[in-house]
């Protein structure tokens, strides 16, 4: 006997055999006529669903599982199948180190979203990446994440509920995108810029873009946060016009009290 692991295709017709539930069924396939370009195109092997078969007796033999448990995993395997498009079925979570990839959703369209991580691929640098909030150097890992949605999002440090329970002494600014000329000309106006800026220090403590390129455009704040430099570094350059990033400085410069 030559054992080896088993093809997905072997699983699944295993899976979604009456048989293996203990019953008979006769008439599982069919044949489908159709007209194409004038010519008759016949189907053959069309699966049928039980309920349609010509002959189901359950409980014809002892099965391996239960017929309700039977019916749950057909439920289980429709859901999970990825073929038929990510707006007709619930998806499964996938394989790799993503917390619910497959899962995610678009509130906006429904349609799944793309989930990755990066940085350093051992789960504890990840975590501590993660928890630290407030970057004091170059080594210091930062919080930052962007969501492909529409329109996107970018993220970067702390929020405001977090500066505030810190008790640190802040300057916030925000710029709607109705106020940015790049946006207005691709007519996509949805959203905002937000930074919050460490009154004492002048650092930057986080940062949100949630509109067009927004996803992009917070990599700008994320590179000087994590060089500890002041907000005066974004503020007092230039930038390409018409571009998102030539409103930072316009916003740094919006800077008042949190």
């Amino acid at each position: 006997v030559n054992w080896r692991l088993p093809a997905y295709n072997t699983v699944h017709n295993i899976l979604s055999n009456p048989v293996y539930a203990g019953a008979y069924a006769f008439g599982r396939t069919t044949s489908r006529i159709s007209v194409e370009n004038g010519r008759k195109r016949v189907r053959r092997g069309v699966r049928r669903p039980l309920s349609e078969c010509d002959v189901l007796i359950k409980e014809h033999h002892e099965g391996y599982i239960t017929w309700d448990e039977f019916e749950r995993n057909q439920r289980l395997i429709a859901e999970n199948a990825v073929s038929k498009g990510s707006e007709v079925v619930k998806g499964a979570v996938r394989r790799g180190d993503v917390l619910l990839a497959g899962l995610f959703r678009c509130g906006h369209c429904g349609r799944k979203l793309h989930v990755h991580y990066s940085g350093s691929p051992d789960p504890d640098e990840h975590k501590k990446g993660l928890g630290h909030l407030q970057p004091t150097g170059p080594d210091q890992s930062l919080a930052c994440y962007g969501l492909f949605i529409d329109p996107p999002l970018g993220r970067v440090g702390m929020t405001d509920v977090q500066v505030r329970a810190a008790g640190i002494k802040s300057l916030t600014a925000k710029l709607p995108m109705t106020s940015i000329g790049r946006a207005s000309l691709r007519g996509e106006t949805d959203g905002f810029m937000k930074v919050t800026v460490d009154a004492a220090t002048q650092k930057i403590l986080g940062a949100a873009v949630l509109g067009i390129g927004g996803d992009e455009v917070v990599q700008a704040f994320l590179g000087v946060m994590a060089a500890g430099a002041p907000f005066t570094v974004i503020s007092r350059g230039m930038y390409i016009h018409p571009t998102m990033a030539e409103y930072l400085p316009t916003l740094l410069g919006d800077l008042k009290p949190s």
